[in-house]
């Protein structure tokens, strides 16, 4: 791909991983506008990058009204990285947060889809597999589509006190 021409949004941009994606993303020649509201991420992460005049950084929260839609115009890909987010254990002891995240990942999918973005690149976690594939914990596992759930059906991150995952 050429990246010299492309556009790119990274949500959750200033974190740890959005940082050094964000990285590549300019020493590709790619445009990148990271939108953070630095709840995790760090503006020091994005220092370098910012020096090149590729970054326009947005400190921003995108469960705000229009923000998701402002963030995503005229970009051609957006990597989604932000969420609310812990650890292990985090699902067990924060649902609040875990249901704000599927409204951000809504708003933003939306409005990429208003946006007529050609391209959206989704980071989750392990919690994205369903149940019956969580059963073994030593084997190694890759999502493909075929072997992902339906959007709709529920799935339970196994990090309860009895997991393997502890």
């Amino acid at each position: 791909m050429d990246w010299q021409k492309k556009t790119v949004v990274v949500t959750g941009g200033a974190s740890f991983i959005g940082s050094a994606l964000v990285d590549e993303l300019v020493a590709r020649g790619a445009r990148v506008r990271v939108v953070d509201n630095l709840s995790s991420g760090k503006l020091e992460n994005l220092e370098s990058s910012q020096k090149t005049g590729k970054v326009e950084f947005i400190q921003a929260d995108l469960l705000e009204p229009g923000m998701a839609d402002r963030a995503v115009q005229g970009m051609d890909i957006v990597f989604h990285l932000a969420a609310d987010h812990g650890g292990r254990g985090y699902v067990d002891l924060h649902q609040a947060a875990c249901a704000t995240n599927l409204t951000l990942d809504g708003l933003v999918f939306q409005a990429c889809s208003r946006a007529k973005v050609r391209k959206v690149v989704y980071a989750s976690s392990g919690c994205v597999y369903p149940n019956y594939l969580q059963t073994n914990p030593s084997e190694v596992l890759y999502l493909t589509e075929d072997r992902s759930a339906h959007p709709m059906t529920p799935i339970i991150c196994m990090a309860g006190p009895n997991s393997w995952l502890r």
